[in-house]
């Protein structure tokens, strides 16, 4: 049974039997803090660092690293075509980008990544023109947005066919 003392009120205090007798001072009242502590926590970093690693290494292996049939396209040097150019100095130290960046160029009356959609959207007054540049199975580089052909015949055959080819 609980007893009330009229000098003790603060701390309960048991029978004997019923529940072992215990008092806590206040100013030693300790907190015991959960959590893995300094060395759990050092455990857990380094395993989560381990995780990291071991997944970059295994992607950079399975995705980024050499195809294995001597094609790779950082090793094959880059065919020129007509018209094309590296930036120039003044445009790469241009205070601000271009607004306008035509993606594939100007599609309305031209193919899209094709030069004449290239020169029809600088001639319109884009700053810049983005081509996608894909490699085929035996290496050969070549521009198109579209990443499966039929997209492109769809259009021609549907009747929408604004480029005005056969």
């Amino acid at each position: 049974m609980l007893r009330r003392g009229a000098h003790d009120t603060q701390y309960p205090s048991y029978s004997s039997g019923s529940r072992r007798d215990w008092r806590v001072a206040p100013g030693n009242r300790r907190r015991r803090r959960g959590g893995l502590g300094l060395l759990g926590r050092r455990a857990a970093v380094a395993g989560a660092l381990l995780l990291f690693v071991s997944a970059t290494v295994f992607f950079y292996a399975r995705l980024g690293g050499d195809a294995g049939d001597g094609a790779s396209p950082s090793s094959a040097p880059l065919p020129a075509e007509e018209g094309s150019r590296r930036p120039t100095e003044a445009f790469c130290r241009r205070p601000r980008p271009p607004v306008v960046c035509a993606h594939g160029g100007d599609s309305t009356n031209h193919p899209p990544n094709t030069m004449e959609a290239f020169r029809a959207a600088l001639a319109g007054g884009a700053g810049c023109a983005e081509v996608d540049v894909a490699a085929s199975k035996d290496g050969v580089l070549f521009v198109l947005h579209a990443r499966e052909l039929s997209s492109l015949l769809s259009r021609h055959e549907s009747g929408g066919n604004a480029w005005g080819l056969a």
